[in-house]
């Protein structure tokens, strides 16, 4: 498959598709869907991305600069058309900076991390919604609810 756009514009998220119609409701369906994922991990508190997360039974932090949703919108097949498949999308979050909380924290670093991927698929009216973690210094079942950010230490 390939793909028909790319954009990466932090939590905005602004796709294009071929018609005006289907161009709105997707994209506003995928915003919401993809919004959702993000808010059930990463509190964004000012320009940074923060996730909260247990290590070894101590309350930690991931902090993130200049992390971005990456979003790709996949070509439709004339096969996936008429199996029902309305949109195709593809998306990570990603950022390129980083540093770590336990009981302090590290100096900011320099980094590529892509913490998850999150596949859509819009198929005879119903999304379906398969997400992959990546980050592997953070197992996913470690992950806590989304910090307020008064309470991310200083």
């Amino acid at each position: 498959m390939s793909p028909i756009l790319l954009i990466a514009v932090g939590a905005s998220l602004a796709p294009v598709l071929c018609s005006a119609q289907s161009q709105n409701t997707i994209r506003s369906e995928v915003d919401r869907r993809l919004d959702a994922v993000w808010k059930t991990m990463l509190s964004r508190c000012g320009d940074t991305v923060v996730l909260q997360y247990e290590h070894y039974g101590n309350e930690a932090y991931l902090a993130l600069k200049n992390a971005k949703q990456v979003i790709e919108f996949i070509k439709l097949t004339d096969a996936d058309r008429l199996n029902g498949i309305q949109a195709n999308v593809f998306a990570t979050v990603k950022a390129n900076v980083a540093r770590n909380y336990n009981q302090g924290w590290s100096d900011w670093r320099m980094t590529n991390i892509t913490l998850y991927s999150t596949s859509l698929t819009k198929h005879n009216g119903k999304w379906e919604i398969e997400e992959n973690w990546y980050y592997s210094n953070i197992p996913k079942t470690s992950l806590r609810q989304p910090p307020a950010c008064s309470s991310v230490p200083k």
